[in-house]
């Protein structure tokens, strides 16, 4: 199996269980909050709903710098406007990784923070939701040049 078809099963997998999850949210439990700290039931369901645009932003460009990425943080509407937002994030990522070929996929992708700059393969960061997290986690532990080399990265390449 190729690398994108890998990549393709593992997205839709990934995107099925996510779409099941903000089905579950319930409609008047999206100002609850698990903490006072925290961010409400529907804040986080909706920062689920655009995690998907990172793999769009992957791969439509070969570097970012944080400050420019926009923020959705208003409170949802209801459980329905997440599920919107999700499925046209999802709809939009998916078309680009179907059109994207293996060399971009190895292609090294950079996220620049306070001067810092990050690296991975493409492939390495657009799995999905789970993948999201792991990758930066990575990044906001390592320097480039460890991230060239890290597990994550050499699996891709």
């Amino acid at each position: 199996m190729a690398l994108k078809d890998a990549l393709l099963a593992e997205y839709d997998h990934e995107m099925a269980a996510t779409r099941k999850l903000l089905e579950r949210i319930p409609d008047d439990k999206l100002t609850w909050k698990p903490h006072d700290k925290s961010r409400s039931l529907g804040a986080l369901g909706q920062h689920l709903a655009h995690l998907p645009n990172w793999g769009a932003l992957i791969l439509e460009r070969f570097k970012v710098d944080l400050v420019d990425v926009p923020s959705f943080g208003d409170e949802p509407a209801s459980r329905t406007a997440i599920l919107s937002a999700f499925d046209d994030s999802r709809a939009k990522t998916r078309k680009l990784l179907d059109k994207t070929d293996a060399e971009r996929l190895a292609t090294a992708w950079d996220v620049e923070t306070s001067g810092k700059v990050f690296a991975m393969s493409a492939a390495a960061i657009s799995l999905g939701p789970a993948g999201f997290t792991s990758v930066l986690e990575t990044w906001l532990r390592r320097p480039k040049s460890a991230c060239r080399t890290s597990n994550a990265a050499r699996v891709f390449e």
